[in-house]
Parts: structure tokens; C-alpha cells; sequence
């Protein structure tokens, strides 16, 4: 009696053995879901600005179905890196871009998230300046700025008299409207601009304006040594009115507008 107890104990304890080892067998026979490696993000922030790329990289493995999609909707996009510009998405409105990898021989499938939210940014103002053309160091321009959506802004006024070359005038005001004369550039067109920042979310945009600035008609050589003696007399810090011009009476501006004048006066035959 005792025997046959033994042995169907060990019988049930072998079958026990036997099924635990398939489903072990089979457990790691089970297909599983793709991986999703994150490389790379960028910006790595929830907030960001409407400037940004939203830039993703990640690996995954071979024969994968990639498909990327931004609140549900599809990006036409098919890459593991992807790079994707938000200046066309509203604001302060939450978005979630979103990977999917499936593996087609097993229909399973995993997923990635990359929530995020544009800042409110001053993208929505006017700018103008008037008058469109003036005199050199002598017309006053008025640069004026209207319709700004948003708070807390902070303003700073430039001269780009080269390409990429910005002379900051006015730094950091709060005046929409300011003025000032203009100096010379090498091929008569002056862009002037603002840029518009948010000092809440030190978000930022930038507005530009042309202008033509020319040089006084001058008749003879002698008057284009006193019209540059003038300005460069003009420099001193007691000239000056008292809206500071000191950013137009460089030696850079005035030495352009001395050679443009110079040039002028050759061209029209005239004698000293």
C-alpha cells in the first residue's frame, strides 16, 4: 500500500515536471513586441517654441512598419529619425506625437510617446516704418509696432546696414514707437527691424522693414569734407540730441557715406 502511494506521488510529481517544462517551452516559443530604443530628442522640454524643429531618433529592429502620427493624425514620415517643424500648430494647445512599430509576420506591435506644447509667443504683431525714404543721418524714421497678441513684451530696435549684421539701437524698451535717423548703407537700402520678446516665456520674433536711405546732394568735394567733418563733429556725446543717435555717427557709417558722396560728386563732373 505504502509502495503504491510512492509511486503515484511520484507520478503526479514527474507530470507536474513534464507541463511546467512545456509551458516554459512554449513561453519562449511566444512571439514578443517589437522594442523601441529613444536615441534622441529634441528640445528635451514640454514646453517649447514655435521656432523648434521637434526632432526624434530612435532605433528599432529590421522589416519593422514605422508610422508616426501627431494627435492621431498621420505623419507622412517614414523614418526612424524624425524631424518635424511646429511653427504651423497653435498655441498652448497640448500635442502628443506618437510611434508606432509593427512587426507584420506577428501583427504585434509597440508604441512611443513624445508629448509636448508650443509657448505663447508675440508672432502676431505689425510693423511699419515711416517715412519709407529718407536722407542720411538727417530724416527721422518712426518705427511702430501695433497688434502684438501678448503680454509682458519687451522691445529691441536694429539696424541691418550688411547682411547679418544687426546695430541694436534701442535695447530692451517697452515703447512700440520709437525714432530715429538712419545711416547710410552701401547699397542705399537700410533694414530695420524689431525684435519682439516675451519675458514670461523669453520666446521671441523678429520683424523687419526696408528702407531707402541716400546721401545728400552735394555739389563739390568741399562739401562732402563738411558734411563728413559735420557728422563726425556731431559724434561727440554733447551734439547729440538728446535721443541718442550715437549708433548712426559711427566711423563705419560715415566713412560709407564720405565715399558714396565722393563718388556722386565724380560721377556728375563736378569740379572743387
Amino acid at each position: 500500500m505504502n509502495n503504491s502511494l510512492v509511486v503515484s506521488s511520484l507520478a503526479i510529481f514527474l507530470f507536474a515536471c513534464w507541463m511546467a517544462n512545456i509551458s516554459v517551452v512554449q513561453a519562449a516559443m511566444a512571439p514578443s513586441a517589437p522594442s523601441i530604443t529613444v536615441v534622441s530628442t529634441s528640445p528635451q522640454t514640454y514646453e517649447i517654441k514655435y521656432t523648434d524643429d521637434v526632432i526624434i531618433e530612435v532605433a528599432v529592429g529590421n522589416d519593422l512598419m514605422i508610422n508616426w502620427t501627431i494627435n492621431g493624425t498621420a505623419i507622412e514620415y517614414y523614418n526612424t529619425t524624425l524631424i518635424f517643424p511646429v511653427s504651423h500648430l497653435q498655441e498652448e494647445v497640448p500635442y502628443l506625437i506618437t510611434l508606432t512599430v509593427t512587426d507584420l509576420n506577428t501583427q504585434m506591435s509597440s508604441t512611443y510617446d513624445h508629448p509636448f506644447i508650443i509657448l505663447k509667443s508675440p508672432r502676431f504683431c505689425t510693423f511699419n516704418v515711416t517715412p519709407i525714404s529718407g536722407v542720411a543721418f538727417e530724416t527721422e524714421f518712426s518705427h511702430v509696432l501695433e497688434n502684438c497678441k501678448a503680454d509682458h513684451l519687451r522691445y529691441s530696435y536694429f539696424i541691418e546696414t550688411k547682411e547679418g549684421v544687426r546695430d541694436v539701437h534701442h535695447e530692451n524698451v517697452s515703447s512700440q514707437i520709437v525714432r530715429t535717423t538712419l545711416p547710410f548703407a552701401n547699397q542705399s537700402s537700410v533694414t530695420v527691424g524689431v525684435e519682439v520678446i516675451d519675458s514670461l516665456t523669453e520666446t521671441s520674433t523678429i520683424y523687419t522693414y526696408p528702407v531707402e536711405v541716400v546721401v545728400p546732394a552735394l555739389a563739390s568735394f568741399n562739401d562732402c569734407k563738411f558734411m563728413v567733418r559735420h557728422l563726425g563733429f556731431k559724434r561727440s556725446a554733447r551734439s547729440l540730441p538728446a535721443f541718442k543717435y550715437s549708433h548712426i555717427y559711427t566711423p563705419q557709417n560715415i566713412q560709407l557715406t564720405a565715399n558714396e558722396c565722393a563718388r556722386r560728386v565724380k560721377e556728375q563732373s563736378v569740379s572743387v
